[in-house]
């Protein structure tokens, strides 16, 4: 039993040594992740998360400055001990296609990568699916899995009124390296303004490190008056930005409605 808690562990952290996992069974210890995850929900709900976040907020302020289109604050840190346990989750929809084999390409069906939304009441986390209602105020927090053969992203959102944030890599002029291993919490929440219609998450990856600003640039053009859920890769492949610098970029998008 002592092996087989610590080979679950390992398994939600995507940290298994080599030669472990033809040893594993993936449904059972896939049902049992989904008990970790119920457990921590019930610990976050007991130890009331709000109070716990103010605190952390105010010995963290002055600490990290994150650049956003409205406020963003570091109100979830508290998360960060239980994200560990957060593995595995169901894949929400999100833009599907072929992968063409071309230089840019998309993701299709179940894939080793996601992007994951948790919106944080205070009392509780839950995770938000695609086309879930949202307001507001509400504190998101964004949380990514790689596709270990695209090791290179960055995570941006669009809003109902075209208005192009980023959250990871939100400075400096290029993709970041991205952290295998397992479900990886970003360290700040993310508080919805009163844009309307939807928000639209993006994580983008790529093989290669790639420039970020005119992707953004891009988008900031492009995003006015269009769907909820961008094509991002197609859009790149018909401007006039060299795909070849960019590598072969692939996206995952989650995108919720906004309620007045």
């Amino acid at each position: 039993m002592g092996n087989r808690k610590i080979m679950t562990e390992l398994y939600r952290l995507g940290e298994l040594p080599d030669g472990w996992k033809e040893n594993i069974d993936e449904e059972i210890i896939d049902r049992e992740v989904g008990d970790l995850l119920k457990s921590d929900r019930e610990i976050l709900s007991a130890y009331k998360p709000a109070a716990m976040a103010r605190e952390i907020e105010a010995r963290r302020r002055g600490e990290r400055t994150v650049r956003a289109k409205n406020r963003v604050r570091s109100a979830v840190a508290y998360l960060s001990a239980a994200a560990a346990m957060i593995a595995f989750a169901l894949i929400m929809p999100g833009l599907l296609s072929d992968p063409s084999g071309d230089d840019l390409t998309r993701m299709k069906g179940r894939a080793e990568a996601k992007l994951t939304l948790y919106r944080n009441s205070g009392l509780a986390t839950e995770t938000l699916e695609d086309r879930a209602p949202a307001r507001e105020g509400d504190l998101i927090q964004l949380a990514y899995r790689i596709n270990p053969e695209m090791p290179y992203g960055i995570i941006l959102s669009v809003d109902g009124r075209g208005v192009v944030t980023r959250h990871l890599a939100p400075e400096g002029g290029t993709a970041e390296k991205l952290m295998p291993g397992g479900e990886q919490l970003l360290d700040f929440s993310y508080e919805l303004d009163d844009a309307p219609r939807f928000e639209t998450f993006y994580l983008l990856m790529s093989d290669r490190t790639f420039p970020v600003d005119p992707i953004v640039d891009l988008l900031s053009r492009e995003a006015r008056d269009q769907d909820r859920i961008l094509d991002i890769p197609e859009i790149i492949r018909k401007s006039s930005l060299d795909s070849r610098g960019i590598g072969k970029i692939r996206q995952y998008a989650v995108s919720i409605d906004k309620e007045d």
